[in-house]
């Protein structure tokens, strides 16, 4: 949910600075993987990258692996 709110999802209702934490039901570990046949060895590599790196998901606008390549795109 904090995404949708950062992201300015439609039919968003909330604000979630307005909330208080209490907890995580669970830790969650992201990662990001290239081909080995592209140009990036580092993560400076694509920070230099002079082309959009074309990255994909399978899941929709509330997956929390969509909503990482957002941030990754837009921040």
């Amino acid at each position: 949910m904090p995404f949708a709110q950062l992201m300015k999802a439609e039919g968003v209702k909330f604000d979630l600075r307005k909330f208080s934490w209490i907890g995580s039901a669970a830790v969650e570990t992201a990662t990001l993987a290239l081909r080995t046949d592209l140009p990036f060895k580092s993560v400076d590599d694509i920070l230099k990258a002079k082309e959009p790196i074309m990255i994909g998901s399978g899941g929709g606008p509330s997956d929390s692996n969509t909503q990482f390549i957002v941030l990754l795109k837009n921040f």
